[in-house]
């Protein structure tokens, strides 16, 4: 069977501030512009703009990421695989937790390294050693060969 590449938590949390999560979702997804990627099969655009808690035009098939609060209470975060991996969806939900409790806290820590910046760091060092990149990319050629299906 095929797996679904979306994700979904919920978590409930007893007197919620809305108002407060919203300001925590919106410092927390303005300081990771993955947060604000939209992905289509041609292309990856970044938005300036957070996206909105509830925001009803949202469907996670076209933009990989939704956020909603419902019953004042159950936070919910759908998103793309493509975006937020296990270990990310931890650190991140442990920064907006943060957020929610301090938001001036959180303004103040320097904003981590966005994934862009690795690509580019990797690309850079790799262009100055093609043959290292040629032999991890044969590795890999050869690790998968004859494998079929998704990872």
């Amino acid at each position: 069977s095929k797996q679904s590449p979306l994700e979904s938590i919920q978590i409930r949390v007893p007197n919620l501030d809305v108002k407060r999560f919203s300001e925590a979702w919106e410092l927390v997804s303005s300081r990771h512009s993955i947060l604000r990627t939209r992905l289509s099969l041609d292309t990856q655009r970044i938005f300036p703009n957070p996206i909105k808690i509830n925001d009803p035009e949202i469907d996670v098939l076209e933009s990989p990421l939704r956020i909603s609060v419902t019953n004042g209470e159950c936070v919910q975060l759908d998103y793309h695989h493509a975006l937020i991996d296990g270990t990310s969806v931890n650190l991140l939900m442990s920064e907006l937790a943060d957020a929610y409790e301090d938001l001036e806290s959180v303004k103040k820590r320097p904003i981590p390294r966005q994934y862009y910046q690795y690509c580019l760091f990797e690309k850079e060092h790799f262009e100055k050693d093609k043959q290292k990149w040629d032999k991890i990319v044969d590795y890999w050629v050869n690790e998968l060969k004859g494998f079929e299906g998704a990872t």
